[in-house]
């Protein structure tokens, strides 16, 4: 999360290291822990599923607090007006 916080990064640079270190650190504790088959195809396999939840959870969470962060401007905008 520190890493979404650094405002000289720019956001998909911080998602893309934020996705690489899970990637990694799930990819090795599968390995280490047996629950993932030594071999090309389950790596690529658990690559893909990886990939497309991370970056629907992704998508996910960025409208959800897109929205909200819209839906308080506005209400800041009628509270200066007033």
């Amino acid at each position: 999360n520190v890493i979404y916080q650094l405002e000289r990064l720019p956001l998909m640079a911080a998602v893309t290291i934020h996705g690489a270190v899970l990637y990694t650190g799930y990819l090795a504790v599968y390995l280490i822990n047996g629950w993932l088959e030594q071999g090309s195809g389950p790596i690529l396999v658990f690559s893909a599923v990886f990939v497309v939840g991370y970056l629907f959870i992704w998508a996910l969470i960025y409208a959800v607090t897109r929205r909200r962060t819209k839906r308080l401007n506005g209400l800041l905008q009628k509270r200066n007006q007033a």
